[in-house]
């Protein structure tokens, strides 16, 4: 089989130490790392934070690991987030690979027990970062697991196979992998003399962080007020004519008989005339009246 087209890595932990030359592993060809970071449900590699640090040093691709045990007393929920919080948000991949299958029935455990603590592992893993974990293993591992379709449809693959091409297991097939551990520290050395388990990848989109990100709702929209413009009442600068006086086409009009004074007093002198009593009247009148105003008795 040819690996031409495949990029190749180390995967490394507390084992190899800390003390070796990270550009040494760009200068041997290697373009990623896959650091161990979790073990078990309470313990950490120690050597992860300056393996990582390394790494980037140096413009590695990173990817982590975490070794978990699906032990039935372990609260699979709480030892991912564990890992999680402890993996600085790097992509990372899940070894399982113990207890061993012989070693089922006394630990109380079995295939459909461990598939079900994985799966609730990997979904838990997953929502906190919204990154699926690859799944590492060995093919008699997964024969005697059985998992269903759904992990393979779900989860990439990482296989351990130390043949000349990778042999998987149901329910993924041979040419269904992401990364290929190929050698277990048979043949590489770092410069430090430590021996390191050798690895292929297809793709190291893989190890790009956030690379599976979690669907966010996005800010809701900031709502648009429609105020309605103000009404603005036109200025008229040029005054309004006063209303037109209509006439009436049919006055009333008042009219006075007025008689001249000639003939008023001619009337009076008749009316005098013809009634001599009311001429001694008014001039008893006009007496009385001469007499109070002058005291006269």
């Amino acid at each position: 089989m040819t690996t031409n087209n495949y990029y190749k890595g180390y995967d490394i932990s507390a084992c190899q130490n800390s003390n070796f030359s990270w550009q040494a592993i760009v200068d041997a060809g290697q373009s990623f790392i896959i650091a161990r970071n979790g073990v078990g449900s309470n313990q950490l590699d120690g050597c992860y934070a300056r393996n990582v640090a390394g790494a980037k040093s140096v413009g590695l691709s990173i990817m982590c690991y975490n070794v978990i045990y699906p032990l039935s007393n372990d609260d699979p929920a709480k030892i991912a987030a564990y890992h999680y919080k402890a993996s600085e948000g790097i992509p990372s991949a899940i070894d399982l690979e113990y207890p061993l299958p012989q070693d089922w029935k006394a630990r109380g455990i079995s295939a459909a027990s461990i598939t079900q603590w994985t799966l609730e592992y990997l979904q838990a893993y997953t929502a906190l970062g919204g990154v699926k974990p690859l799944f590492y293993s060995y093919p008699s591992f997964f024969q005697a697991l059985n998992l269903p379709q759904s992990f393979a449809d779900t989860y990439g693959l990482w296989i351990a196979s130390y043949t000349s091409a990778p042999v998987t297991a149901k329910p993924w097939t041979n040419d269904q992998w992401q990364v290929w551990q190929w050698q277990g520290g048979s043949a590489a050395k770092l410069s430090n003399g430590s021996p390191v388990d050798t690895d292929y990848c297809k793709d190291l989109s893989i190890f790009a962080v956030g690379s599976v990100q979690p669907v966010i709702a996005p800010p809701p929209p900031v709502p648009v007020i429609n105020t309605p413009d103000p009404i603005v009442e036109p200025i008229n600068l040029i005054p309004e004519a006063p209303a037109p006086v209509v006439q009436d086409p049919n006055p009333i009009t008042a009219t006075a008989t007025v008689s001249a004074p000639s003939n008023i007093i001619t009337e009076v002198e008749g009316a005098l005339q013809n009634n001599p009593g009311i001429l001694t009247a008014v001039q008893n009148v006009v007496v009385k009246i001469i007499q109070k105003l002058f005291h006269i008795r």
